[in-house]
C-alpha cells in the first residue's frame, strides 16, 4: 500500500525549462514527488531529483530557486524497474523535441498512464497521441495551454513572473464525463495533480482552439521579438516596432479564422455551450505583451544563444496552412525567411 501511495504522488516532467521547472517546483511544493528529465548533448537522458526551496523576491515576480538535486545514476534506476513505472507525466518540451523526448521514455508508462502536454504550438499532437496510445489506448492524453509566465533566472532556478489561467482539454485517450464548467478542485483531481497545485485550471472541450490561439499569440510576439531583439513589452512601447505587431496581427487574423473554421470541433463541442465572442488576435497578443513586458521571449533567447528556433510548430506550420487555404501571408513568410538565413547579432537587452 505505500508503494501505491508513493507513486500516486509522483510526477515525470520531461524538459527542464522554465515551464518545466515551474510545474516541478509548484508540484514538489503541494507535496508531489517530482522526477524531471531532460537531456545532455545529443540522446544521454538526466534524470534530476527536484526538491526546491522558495524564497520571495521584490517585485511582481516569485523566484522558485532551486535547493537540493541528485542524479540519479542512469535512465534505468529511475524509470527501468516496474515499481517506478510512470503513472503521471508532463511533456514541457519545446515543440520539436517532444517527439523524441516522448520515445525515449514511452516504454516506461504504465498502461493506464495519464500524460499533459504543456508544449506550445501546432501540428504535433496527434503524433503524440499515436505514440502514446499505439499499444494502450486507455492511456488519456491531455492538451494544456497555460497563461502562466516563467523565466529561467539560471539552469534550473525559475522565476514565477505572471499568474494566468491553465486551461486542460483532453485529446486522446478513454474519454471521461466532464462538463466545461468543471471546477479547479475536481479537475485537478482527475488529473491526479494534487489541490494545493496553486495554479487556476479550467476545462475546455474545445482545447483545439485554446492551442490554435495561444500558437497565433506566439507567432506574433515570438519571431518580431528574436528578429528585432527587443523584450516583449518594447512591441508596444516602440512606435517602429509596434507598426510591425500590428501589421503581422492584421495579416494573420483572416487566417486564424479560417483556421479555426476548418478545425473538426471536439468530442465534446455539440454538447456544451461555447463563449460566441470571437477572437482578436492584436488584442489578446497585446494584453500578452503587456503582461510580459520584460520578458524576453523564448524564440529571442534561443536565437542569440544559437539554438535552433520553434518555428516549425508555430510560423511554418501556419505559412502551409495559408498556402493550403490560398491565403497568402507575406510578412509572416518575411519573418520567418529573415529568421533563418540571417544570423542574430548579440545585442544587450
Amino acid at each position: 500500500m505505500q508503494d501505491s501511495l508513493e507513486q500516486d504522488r509522483r510526477w515525470y516532467i520531461l524538459g527542464p525549462g522554465a515551464i518545466g521547472c515551474l510545474w516541478a517546483s509548484l508540484l514538489t511544493q503541494a507535496g508531489a514527488e517530482v522526477v524531471l528529465i531532460g537531456k545532455s548533448g545529443a540522446s544521454v537522458m538526466i534524470n534530476l531529483h527536484y526538491r526546491p526551496d522558495v524564497s520571495l523576491q521584490k517585485g511582481t515576480g516569485r523566484s522558485l530557486a532551486p535547493g537540493e538535486y541528485r542524479m540519479l545514476r542512469s535512465s534505468a534506476d529511475a524509470l527501468g524497474s516496474n515499481k517506478k513505472q510512470i503513472s503521471q507525466m508532463l511533456i514541457a518540451t519545446k515543440a520539436q523535441d517532444a517527439n523524441s523526448a516522448l520515445g525515449a521514455v514511452v516504454e516506461h508508462l504504465s498502461p493506464n498512464a495519464t500524460v499533459i502536454s504543456l508544449c506550445n504550438g501546432i501540428g504535433f499532437h496527434e503524433s503524440l497521441a499515436r505514440k502514446l496510445m499505439a499499444r494502450h489506448p486507455q492511456r488519456r492524453f491531455f492538451v494544456a495551454v497555460s497563461s502562466e509566465a516563467a523565466m529561467l533566472e539560471a539552469p534550473l532556478s525559475v522565476l514565477h513572473t505572471g499568474r494566468g489561467i491553465t486551461r486542460v482539454g483532453q485529446y486522446a485517450g478513454k474519454t471521461e464525463n466532464i462538463g466545461i464548467h468543471q471546477h479547479t478542485d475536481k479537475l485537478l483531481n482527475l488529473l491526479h495533480l494534487p489541490a494545493q497545485l496553486g495554479i487556476h485550471c479550467e476545462y475546455d472541450a474545445d482545447i483545439n482552439r485554446a492551442v490554435l490561439q495561444k500558437a497565433f499569440i506566439n507567432c506574433v510576439i515570438n519571431p518580431l521579438t528574436a528578429l528585432l531583439r527587443c523584450r516583449n513589452g518594447e512591441l508596444l512601447s516602440n512606435a517602429g516596432h509596434n507598426a510591425r505587431f500590428a501589421a503581422l496581427c492584421s495579416e494573420l487574423q483572416p487566417l486564424y479564422d479560417a483556421m479555426y473554421n476548418q478545425q473538426q470541433p471536439a468530442p465534446a463541442k455539440q454538447a456544451i455551450q461555447h463563449d460566441k465572442k470571437p477572437f482578436d488576435l492584436k488584442q489578446s497578443a497585446s494584453k500578452v505583451a503587456q503582461v510580459t513586458a520584460a520578458n524576453q521571449s523564448s524564440m529571442l533567447k534561443d536565437r542569440l544563444a544559437g539554438r535552433q528556433l520553434e518555428l516549425e510548430a508555430l510560423n511554418i506550420y501556419i505559412e502551409k496552412a495559408a498556402r493550403d487555404l490560398e491565403m497568402p501571408c507575406p510578412l509572416n513568410s518575411a519573418l520567418i525567411q529573415k529568421l533563418l538565413h540571417e544570423p542574430p547579432c548579440v545585442k544587450r537587452i
